[in-house]
């Protein structure tokens, strides 16, 4: 019997495929050894066998298996590596590939890092996906308007680059986009900070490596939120570090429930805009937290990924602006830009900034300086702005779309969260089990819609179905039409 693991995050024939050429190159399975049929694979795995089939399709075309008609697939005459003392495995034992790392020249830390890939998909690692309407989170609009503010702003960039703008920069980021953003968060987020403080970066993620890296030592403990971001949790422990998680509810973290045994080192959070529920961290937590990292000497993290999407009010003014020696704040253009820009940024305590900058410096030597030329073209120019409030208004209506046609189209009870800014939407389905998304994702893929679930961000998985629809990317009439189809779904889908 086969055992495959398959994550519903990713393109699932892409994953059959995959996971059994490799049974094959490594000798699990060898020439003459036949497969299960498409139906049984299917049918043990719980997936479609329409996909089992495009898989053994892509085997047999690259030469690892042979179709013969009437009985069956059979491994084709492919030599496995050679390799000592292996011993071939009983046909009649399962076998179970496991994202293991033999190469022993590999450092320790790159099978960690092998291993966290291989079993948890990232965020951001959908893979290829055809389906018609994707409800993908965390993708911005990415439309014509846009592409006109990035190539205005290329273009005024490279027209005034010169020998010194050529050059090996400032690690920390050019001096005059530095500024700009000091000047961009002291108006938009009511937060003021210093140029020095802030060091540019490869987008968020390379900020969380960076702050990992000068901060975390094998066993030192982190505080997450529960549900939480995978994208830093995965780095802190690649490093070694031990997280523990304290739980949210309607209002954000619940502070009172931060441990009190054991000096931790670091609390990532996303307070504006709680990733993936989308609560915001209330005002009184908001002042706990802060005299919890006081009182237990320990540096905060803010993730501030999208809280420029508030679609009533002004945005919730960062931790940062309250205690910047105590908090280190992460920003990026992912979500206001695109994604392709790899452009974030640190607010930092004044303790850390020297710090940071030479890890920076051994690491990079610097950031792109020709893209940083273009973002103080955006910023100083006034396009930025402009494309922000234009995508917070389409991002609105969207959310209005989003909603509206939920609410007309499901006739069974649901709750939604994070409505009330940000890219996406969380859907609670109070009467129908998490186990349930496995079929209700391949009855959606049938007809050309893909659907995600939260449930992995969650260390105490919830009973109930989490859905959560990404619509930053899309139109009105895709959301609706993506909801109505998404409806018929699940009207027939026990």
């Amino acid at each position: 019997m086969l055992n495959l693991h398959i994550d519903s995050n990713l393109q699932i024939n892409r994953q059959v495929f995959k996971q059994l050429a490799y049974l094959i190159q490594s000798g699990h399975l060898q020439a003459g050894d036949k497969l299960p049929s498409t139906r049984s694979l299917a049918k043990n795995h719980g997936i479609s066998r329409n996909v089992v089939n495009m898989a053994y399709d892509q085997l047999s075309i690259e030469g690892y298996i042979e179709i013969k008609r009437g009985s069956g697939a059979v491994v084709a005459g492919v030599k496995a590596p050679k390799q000592e003392n292996r011993k071939r495995k009983s046909k009649t034992n399962a076998v179970t590939l496991k994202p293991e790392v033999f190469d022993k020249q590999l450092s320790a830390f790159a099978r960690r890092c092998f291993v966290e890939e291989q079993t948890k998909s990232l965020q951001w690692g959908f893979g290829e996906n055809k389906a018609e309407i994707d409800f993908r989170f965390g993708v911005p609009y990415l439309g014509e308007s846009l592409q006109e503010h990035l190539q205005k702003a290329f273009r005024g960039a490279t027209k005034r680059l010169d020998s010194r703008q050529l050059d090996y920069g400032d690690p920390r980021g050019d001096r005059r986009l530095r500024e700009s953003i000091s000047n961009y968060l002291a108006i938009s987020r009511s937060f003021h900070c210093q140029p020095e403080q802030i060091i540019v970066t490869q987008g968020a993620q390379q900020g969380f490596d960076l702050i990992a890296r000068a901060l975390l030592d094998r066993n030192d403990k982190v505080i997450m939120e529960d549900p939480r971001y995978l994208g830093f949790e995965r780095i802190a422990r690649l490093y070694q570090a031990d997280v523990d998680h304290v739980p949210i509810d309607g209002h954000g973290m619940i502070v009172d429930e931060l441990p009190h045994d054991g000096r931790y080192k670091l609390i990532y959070v996303t307070p504006t805009h709680q990733f993936p529920t989308g609560v915001v961290l209330r005002y009184d937590r908001r002042q706990a937290l802060l005299e919890y990292a006081e009182k237990t000497d320990c540096f905060i993290l803010e993730d501030d990924y999208d809280s420029e999407y508030q679609f009533t009010g002004r945005p919730v003014p960062p931790l940062a602006s309250s205690n910047g020696q105590r908090v280190i704040y992460c920003g990026s253009f992912s979500k206001l830009l695109s994604p392709a820009v790899r452009v974030g940024f640190l607010v930092l305590p004044e303790s850390l900034v020297s710090h940071i900058a030479r890890l920076k410096q051994y690491l990079d030597i610097g950031c792109n300086r020709i893209v940083q030329q273009a973002l103080v073209e955006l910023l100083n120019s006034g396009s930025f702005g402009r494309h922000l409030r234009k995508t917070r208004l389409r991002l609105e209506r969207n959310r209005n779309a989003l909603l509206r046609t939920l609410e007309e189209k499901i006739n069974e009870p649901f709750e939604v969260y994070g409505t009330q800014g940000g890219m996406h939407a969380v859907v609670k389905f109070n009467h129908r089990r998490r186990a349930t998304f496995f079929s209700l994702r391949e009855a959606a893929n049938q007809i050309g819609v893909q659907i995600y679930s939260p449930h992995s961000y969650y260390v105490k998985k919830p009973e109930a179905l989490h859905l959560i629809f990404g619509y930053g990317h899309l139109r009105e009439n895709e959301i609706r039409e993506g909801v109505r189809r998404f409806a018929d779904t699940i009207k027939f889908t026990p």
